[in-house]
């Protein structure tokens, strides 16, 4: 996994190029997995016996709920990024970067490993709010392991 490392601050490269920018796992197949979905449920509600023996099918139902639900976020925290003006490109990720390395280095004495941090961020046309989660590393470093951005 490639991160980004700033003073305390270790951003991996997949959390702003990636999830940020609506290109997480799902997305693509968006429409799909919900058809997966709909069927999914059509038939454990047909058959909940029967259903309920397979467990790769309640696996399957579970993991296709988790990639929607991925999915959606990923595409919310990109359009609204878009909309506040912060584009996918280097300079729009450089500063959603630089942003969440300056508010780990700012706040490092009172992050709490689990603990949800709700801040906002500024681009040429507004502001959006993010939420944020971390981890705290072997090495000590606080290693960002969730965001969400929204308008």
């Amino acid at each position: 996994m490639i991160c980004f490392t700033f003073g305390k601050g270790q951003v991996a490269l997949g959390k702003v190029v990636l999830y940020c920018r609506g290109k997480t796992r799902g997305v693509s197949t968006l429409v799909q997995l919900n058809k997966e979905l709909t069927e999914l449920v059509k038939l454990r509600k047909n058959s909940q016996k029967a259903f309920s023996q397979q467990p790769s099918k309640i696996k399957r139902l579970e993991e296709v709920k988790r990639l929607i639900n991925n999915a959606k976020k990923s595409l919310r925290s990109e359009k609204a990024l878009i909309e506040i003006g912060i584009l996918d490109d280097l300079t729009g990720n450089r500063k959603l970067f630089d942003f969440v390395l300056a508010y780990i280095n700012k706040n490092a004495g009172r992050i709490n490993p689990g603990t949800i941090y709700t801040t906002y961020i500024k681009g040429p046309k507004g502001r959006a709010t993010i939420i944020m989660a971390f981890r705290i590393m072997e090495d000590g470093k606080i290693y960002l392991s969730t965001i969400h951005i929204w308008k």
